[in-house]
């Protein structure tokens, strides 16, 4: 599939800057399937991050596997935004506005947990639901036109998987509390370094 990173837009521009960005795409997700070397390209809290996430997975999901895959796939489709965003392949208006949207509803999404984890039986699924529903119609553009289809199905898979009543339930049990506490001081730390 021809993503819009591997398009040259007019016959001046140097096809090695295209490579460039595809190199970085492949290494990051090659960076995500090894999870120590992944840790090492994010920053510290991104990394403790990513770190409580699978934590939480594990000890939500039955299948160990499971959890492991969302947690690499979080982490693979993190840092290949991320590669878009830092060659400037976001930067069109469209681009920008929807990249804009996506940051308003991980800020959202990430405030909601936050709230959820610290305040007893405070969980809303009514609230939650359509928060991720958001920024997955959001996203799901940015990763269809400028990834590939292999990231567009683990987009799928994350939030087909993840964001369902059952696991989302399941998440906010009082038994995974204290990992779903380490998980928002995490994000936390994220949001008060304004990374999130």
């Amino acid at each position: 599939m021809t993503t819009a990173g591997d398009v040259h837009h007019d016959e001046g521009s140097a096809p090695l800057s295209s490579l460039a960005v595809r190199m970085q795409k492949k290494l990051a997700g090659r960076l995500a399937n090894n999870k120590r070397l992944g840790k090492q390209v994010l920053p510290e809290r991104a990394a403790a991050l990513f770190d409580s996430l699978h934590a939480l997975l594990r000890d939500c999901c039955a299948e160990k596997e499971q959890a492991d895959k969302l947690a690499k796939y979080a982490m693979k489709l993190t840092l290949k935004v991320g590669v878009l965003a830092k060659n400037g392949l976001l930067d069109g208006e469209r681009e920008q506005e929807r990249l804009v949207k996506v940051k308003n509803h991980c800020h959202a999404l990430a405030l909601a947990v936050c709230s959820f984890a610290t305040v007893a039986y405070s969980y809303e699924r009514d609230y939650i639901m359509p928060l991720c529903g958001s920024l997955r119609a959001e996203l799901a553009p940015i990763v269809d036109y400028q990834l590939s289809d292999k990231s567009s199905a683990r987009l799928a898979y994350f939030f087909d998987t993840l964001c369902t009543p059952a696991v989302m339930d399941e998440l906010f049990r009082p038994a995974h509390d204290k990992l779903l506490k380490r998980f928002a001081a995490d994000i936390d730390a994220l949001i008060e370094s304004q990374y999130l």
